[in-house]
């Protein structure tokens, strides 16, 4: 390869030497992974302090965000050393120095999205205790497993031995082609991607929600769709890299796109979990939540219409984390008897010297309408 002193006096002009991409790479990265960290501080605040019960989705998004700042630094490291620039402009020490970053930076990245899937399906897992939805979630998981292990181990390996990816004086050598690779993990990412945030739609539509609140916690879910879409994105842009001969220069968008998705996966995954927060500092933005699960100010709901208000909104409780009493999905087992009081009391005119006439009715599985019942 030509360094830039050569390339001058190999007729490129001034201009084709400086030209560079890298600034978009470089600032895109440290742009999204700095909000995704913000998100994550709020999430684990909430989580850690006001809920007190962090769990091991919590963990396992904290671990996706350290790979997503492993990644931007590789690319810092790709764009110091010619990243964004025409390839013929490059020596071959920048080449060397670039592809190893390039070389840590997909495992990087290939890490932070499957943690950021395992980490949504735990956070599934706990909100959700039907069992259909849960056999779903372990069959997911067990298709994420696989699909990461086979992408972190085949890209570790993509070339034997390992420094050959980046050293290509190694003597008998043999690397995987970087299209078959790229290409299929990509495709696999996008169907679990889509899988992943369609999972739970079945489960938000069956909830007893009045109609708002229901499309409310629906879009909350739905942001996952933006992973898909730069999921898309980005694979256009492999598209665009393996049509291209001049890599360093077309390589650019690949390493943004990378970290726009796995950082707009990690803010999508924590926005469900700030609803505590939300609701402790800035009360003014929500409604009553307690007025929006459907509480009447009648106290003739059927006791089957009441056990399955408290059950439903014992979910929403859960799916927005701003009730840590039902934090545990044990108290959602349909199993367990729930024995709530309902006082009825008919008052007397005066003349009846204020005669109290007191009906009381023990209900198995009732709710009163604006309170909810002890759990025993």
């Amino acid at each position: 390869m030509l360094d830039s002193k050569d390339a001058t006096t190999s007729g490129f002009s001034e201009d084709f030497i400086k030209a560079s991409r890298g600034d978009q790479s470089s600032i895109t990265s440290i742009a999204f992974v700095a909000i995704a960290g913000v998100f994550l501080l709020l999430r684990m605040f909430t989580r850690g302090i006001i809920v007190r019960n962090i769990g091991p989705e919590d963990w396992t998004i904290l671990a996706a965000w350290i790979c997503s700042l492993g990644l931007t630094i590789c690319i810092l490291f790709e764009v110091a050393n010619g990243q964004g620039h025409h390839i013929e402009t490059l020596s071959a020490e920048d080449l060397t120095s670039l592809q190893k970053a390039l070389y840590y930076s997909i495992i990087l990245y290939q890490g932070a999205l499957v943690l950021n899937k395992i980490s949504i399906l735990c956070q599934y897992y706990r909100i959700f205790p039907g069992k259909n939805i849960r056999l779903a979630i372990w069959i997911m998981a067990g298709v994420t497993g696989v699909y990461g292990f086979w992408s972190i181990f085949g890209n570790v390996f993509m070339c034997t031995p390992i420094p050959s990816y980046w050293n290509h004086t190694i003597a008998k050598s043999h690397c995987m082609s970087n299209t078959a690779v790229w290409f299929s993990n990509a495709a696999i990412n996008i169907v679990t991607d889509i899988a992943i945030f369609l999972l739970p739609m079945p489960a938000l539509k069956q909830l007893q929600l009045p109609k708002k609140q229901k499309i409310g916690l629906m879009l909350v879910f739905a942001l996952g769709g933006f992973v898909c879409l730069t999921s898309i994105l980005r694979l256009r842009a492999l598209h665009d890299v393996t049509k291209s001969t001049d890599l360093t220069w077309e390589n650019g968008p690949i390493a943004y796109w990378s970290s726009v998705e796995v950082n707009v996966g990690i803010i999508c995954a924590s926005l469900p979990t700030l609803q505590a927060f939300a609701m402790k500092f800035m009360p003014h933005l929500l409604n009553n939540s307690s007025n929006a699960g459907g509480a009447t100010s009648s106290n003739r709901k059927t006791a089957t219409n009441m056990m399955k208000s408290r059950t439903k909104n014992a979910t929403v409780t859960e799916i927005e984390l701003g009730n840590k009493g039902y934090a545990d999905t044990d108290a959602l087992d349909p199993n367990r008897i729930q024995v709530v009081t309902v006082v009825e009391q008919d008052r007397e005119d005066a003349s009846d010297s204020n005669s109290v006439n007191s009906q009381q009715k023990n209900i198995s599985g009732g709710r009163p309408a604006s309170r909810g019942p002890d759990m025993v």
